[in-house]
């Protein structure tokens, strides 16, 4: 995680984690991903803004082992953020937790703090 300025909101923090996504789901998630571009994207931007998330980015990574989701956020509190995710849901983040652990293997709520990432290495110019 790195401390950042945020879109004139104040400070954001900056965490990226991979999650591998299920053999044979790579079209799927995609499809997922462009309903949450298409037709959700009103669902989704009210739980972005909710959440504290300023940016998210997601690249498909192609491996030896399969695919990974690479996702790079930019959110006020990453913790909080998690933790709102696991707790109790609205319509659309129920459908987003099911996804997640259908493509990731990902049981969002059963979010902790150990799922937080630790900084072990940084380097700037």
């Amino acid at each position: 995680m790195r401390p950042k300025e945020g879109n004139g909101t104040g400070a954001s923090t900056e965490v990226s984690f991979v999650w591998p996504i299920a053999a044979g789901k790579e079209e799927e998630w995609r499809r997922v991903l462009q309903e949450l571009e298409g037709s959700r994207f009103g669902d989704y931007e009210r739980m972005r803004l909710r959440f504290g998330i300023h940016a998210v980015r997601v690249w498909l990574q192609r491996t030896r082992c399969g695919e990974l989701a690479v996702v790079h956020m930019e959110v006020n509190d990453p913790l909080e953020a998690l933790l709102m995710l696991a707790g109790p849901e609205e319509i659309f983040e129920g459908w987003l937790k099911r996804k997640i652990g259908e493509f990731h293997g990902v049981d969002v709520a059963r979010a902790s703090v150990k799922a937080t990432p630790e900084l072990i290495f940084r380097t700037e110019s």
